[in-house]
């Protein structure tokens, strides 16, 4: 199905990797979509001939043909903006991604403050500055994918497979993302500041 138009946008995820596709969920979020995440492309192509979504965001396929699922989806829906993030690709990976349509493509590391930069060009999110300005903070994506990672017993803890894939992002993971999304704002502050010390004595 094609995007539709909607109060609140809706993104649907595919990524085979748990962290990263928890950070995905709880960064669209934050941009104020409602996300479902998948672990397999035969979900995410599944639920999009079932349902509309303003955004996708897609894996990469196993062997050599990395953009593989891009070039189906796009096949199936020729409307709605989409993005890949992927562990690993090649400059022909990339290319032909981009071929098949999508708008942006990232390696393991996502420039989030671009990435949004460049979705909202293609769905309406109004996003503050102020939030803009953190994810543009440096190493965002990786601090957050660590923080993820070692939160294996609290509420984004990424074993609840009944929670985070099937019903999206909770209000309570959500709470607790901005949470974690301002320490390491904090965090980012005061290291910069420690460099700028250093730096004048």
């Amino acid at each position: 199905m094609s995007a539709k138009t909607s109060s609140t946008p809706r993104a649907l995820i595919f990524q085979k990797d748990p962290v990263r596709r928890r950070a995905l969920s709880l960064i669209l979020a934050e941009c104020g979509f409602s996300t479902l995440s998948v672990e397999e492309f035969e979900q995410q192509q599944e639920l999009l001939n079932q349902q509309s979504f303003n955004l996708l965001i897609t894996d990469a396929a196993p062997g050599k043909k990395r953009a593989l699922y891009a070039t189906k989806l796009r096949t199936s829906d020729r409307l709605t903006p989409m993005a890949m993030v992927a562990g690993s690709l090649d400059l022909e990976d990339i290319i032909e991604a981009l071929r098949a349509g999508v708008f942006d493509v990232h390696e393991s590391s996502v420039d989030v403050a671009g990435f949004v930069a460049r979705l909202q060009k293609r769905v309406s999110i109004p996003l503050p500055d102020a939030q803009l300005q953190r994810f543009s903070s440096e190493k965002f994506w990786d601090n957050l994918v660590e923080r993820l990672a070692s939160l294996e017993s609290s509420e984004l803890s990424i074993e609840a497979p009944a929670r985070t894939e099937a019903a999206g992002v909770s209000e309570a993971e959500l709470e607790a993302a901005r949470n974690q999304l301002a320490e390491l704002q904090a965090e980012l502050t005061e290291q910069e500041g420690t460099l700028q010390s250093a730096v004048r004595n």
